[in-house]
Formats: C-alpha cells, sequence, structure tokens
C-alpha cells in the first residue's frame, strides 16, 4: 500500500506540504487573495537553492 499525505495551512484551507511514499516532501505556496499556487518546491532537490518552479 502507498500513501501520501498532505499538510494544510492554519486555516485548513492551502496545502503547504505534500509528503509522497517515499517521503519526498513538497513545499506549496498559494496567493491568499486568489487562491493560486505560487511556487511549488521539491523539497530534496532544492536544499540550498532559491530555484523555484511556476
Amino acid at each position: 500500500m502507498r500513501t501520501s499525505t498532505t499538510v494544510f495551512d492554519e486555516e485548513g484551507v492551502f496545502p503547504v506540504k505534500e509528503i509522497n511514499a517515499l517521503e519526498h516532501e513538497t513545499a506549496l505556496e498559494y496567493d491568499r487573495r486568489f487562491g493560486a499556487l505560487q511556487t511549488l518546491r521539491n523539497v530534496q532537490e532544492m536544499m540550498g537553492s532559491t530555484h523555484v518552479r511556476q
């Protein structure tokens, strides 16, 4: 069985982190005004880097 986890912000509205079955983490940031995804970062690949996929 494969599982994944989604962590939401304090209000429970926007996801801020996703963790897949291999425990790879993806960080997400949303524009609260419009609900649009602003940044998506793969934490394992981006350690120490400022590159952001949009």
